[in-house]
């Protein structure tokens, strides 16, 4: 492909990604009309070079799994509870896959950017479905652990 074609086809998906930024977005590739298969067409097929996986589900990191090239790296600081993985060990060697997983150390980095004041583009709030209080934190665990209630991100608060 030549690289004006490139060029244009990285503004349209820029337009695209534009428009959903203003609109309501979908939560989730799947709900992309031929999402899979447009990312994919995007990479000429190849797939992605690294995905960060930030949401810790099966499915998000079966999705990873599917939009990775062969060769590729996976970063997952998504909480992962569950047993088992949603890719086996013999997905994984297929694809020669690097697949990295840890703790974000976001004190390092959260003490770094409100220092650099760094603007907030997306309102964190939305993320945030339970809150408790700090004496409650066994009680927040469990639900966070145990995804009661629908919990996907707890926050403790002191007051």
């Amino acid at each position: 492909m030549a690289d004006r074609e490139r060029e244009e086809e990285v503004e349209q998906a820029k337009d695209e990604i534009h428009e959903l930024e203003e609109g309501d977005p979908p939560e989730k590739l799947e709900d992309w009309p031929d999402g899979r298969a447009k990312y994919l067409s995007s990479t000429n097929g190849r797939g992605a070079d690294s995905v960060m996986e930030v949401v810790g589900s099966d499915k998000s990191l079966k999705l990873a799994i599917d939009l990775i090239r062969p060769g590729g790296t996976i970063s997952s600081v998504g909480v992962h509870t569950a047993k088992h993985f949603s890719f086996s060990p013999g997905e994984a060697y297929d694809k020669n896959l690097t697949y990295k997983s840890g703790r974000c150390p976001a004190r390092f980095y959260s003490e770094k950017l409100l220092r650099e004041e760094v603007p907030q583009q997306y309102a964190i709030e939305e993320i945030i479905t339970h809150e408790f209080l700090l004496a409650d934190g066994a009680t927040a665990y469990e639900v966070f652990d145990k995804k009661l209630d629908n919990c996907i991100k707890a926050v403790l608060r002191t007051s």
